[in-house]
């Protein structure tokens, strides 16, 4: 005799899995965002060109674009873009397409890329007071979502006199976001997040 599953669909799940045309308007959407991201690399290799010094730090000529499938359970597209990854340093500027969520920016620095920094930051951080800049407070420098938990407003951290959470790491991730729907500022305002993170470093 056949057995009958006791498994159930919502109404809501049902319509889901009935319909396949989600998954073309997803890998059409991807394309897209994957084109906005190359035009981010060539809004940043702009700005990164008139800072020569960089590329004793990163690599300012193999800009990487890559996706995936489940950050938080939600699609995702980053580019990586200047970029340096090893075990022992990372300095790198993230742009990240996260679905349903926010498109974000990111500079990262890591290791030996954060201890050659880490004084001039120190002394230059409140340049970037009032531009909506987020740090991160977490533990792991590989969460990118904006809840509190893993990133807090940085006026809020300078104003608070909360310094060591910005300090008191071996890394430090210093981002800013704006909405989906706003994608056309995409690379503009890449650009101009990089650029005002440089103010840092020279």
């Amino acid at each position: 005799m056949a057995q009958v599953t006791k498994i159930t669909f919502s109404e809501t799940e049902r319509d889901a899995i009935s319909q396949p045309d989600f998954f073309f308007i997803k890998h059409a959407a991807m394309q897209k965002v994957m084109e906005l991201l190359s035009e981010t690399e060539r809004a940043l290799r702009e700005i990164v060109l008139v800072h020569p010094h960089l590329s004793e730090h990163t690599n300012i000529e193999s800009p990487k674009i890559f996706r995936g499938e489940n950050y938080k359970l939600l699609p995702y597209m980053v580019l990586d873009y200047p970029r340096k990854f090893t075990t022992e340093t990372v300095f790198a500027f993230r742009s990240m397409f996260w679905w349903g969520k926010e498109f974000s920016f990111t500079l990262h620095l890591q290791g030996e890329a954060w201890l050659n920094y880490k004084k001039v930051i120190s002394e230059k951080i409140s340049l970037l007071s009032g531009k909506n800049f987020y740090a991160c407070i977490n533990a792991s420098p590989w969460q990118y979502h904006f809840e509190a938990d893993n990133y807090l407003l940085l006026d809020d951290l300078l104003n608070g006199n909360k310094t060591e959470e910005l300090f008191g790491k071996d890394f430090i991730k210093l981002s800013r976001k704006i909405p989906i729907a706003e994608f056309e500022n995409v690379p503009s305002h890449a650009a101009d997040t990089l650029e005002l993170q440089l103010q840092l470093l020279l």
